[in-house]
């Protein structure tokens, strides 16, 4: 349904509800007679219309929500018990963002789910588990990164059906490619020579 169908319908809706709520406040306390009885049964008909208005506002919002897509923040280290220590203390509860995820997809209203990612990534399990919940979800799932989008991040992205980034994101995974630097070469030329423990032994007289 159309944004411009939904607003006639909320108005129409919250006409009939002022209209009855205002009918039924009427027939009940201003048909009393005595000036202060009429006096009292209009102060009632306006609650009764106020009631009205709430309760409509509530059925409006039940029929027609104002959103059709879902937003789930994936922000931190991933981890499956942030509280505890370590590098994914204070992260995100990977139990908590599949849970998000499912009420969501069990939302009629969520036609689509936008995940926004800004992680260096975590534990492995708990990014499998928020990946497969993406992939689930009945509906578009576009993945969106602000600053860093790395490892688990990378996977749980590839669970969606696009992934955006700004220019300056940046975006790949950790630990595919590590460098350690070997000097020995440029030290063996310069007359610097090491030696294993065993040598150090001996030369101390162990």
């Amino acid at each position: 349904m159309t944004d411009r169908l939904q607003l006639l319908a909320r108005i129409g809706l919250g006409s009939v509800a002022v209209v009855l709520a205002g009918v039924v406040g009427f027939l009940l306390f201003v048909r009393v007679p005595d000036g202060l009885a009429e006096l009292l049964g209009v102060l009632l008909t306006l609650g009764v219309v106020a009631v009205g208005l709430r309760l409509s506002a509530s059925v409006t919002d039940s029929l027609f929500p104002g959103y059709n897509t879902a937003e789930v923040a994936v922000e931190g280290a991933i981890s499956r018990d942030p509280g505890g220590v370590g590098p994914t203390s204070g992260g995100v509860s990977a139990d908590e963002m599949v849970a998000c995820i499912e009420r969501a997809d069990d939302d009629d209203a969520a036609e689509a789910l936008v995940l926004k990612l800004n992680t260096p990534g975590g534990e492995v399990g708990p990014s499998d588990e928020i990946r497969d919940a993406v992939a689930a979800f009945d509906g578009p799932t576009v993945a969106y990164t602000t600053d860093l989008c790395a490892s688990g991040g990378v996977w749980i992205a590839s669970g969606c059906d696009e992934l955006w980034a700004r220019d300056t994101s940046q975006v790949g995974s950790i630990g595919v490619l590590g460098l350690r630097p070997n000097l020995s070469g440029f030290l063996e030329a310069r007359g610097v020579r090491g030696y294993s423990a065993t040598e150090r032994d001996t030369r101390s007289g162990l």
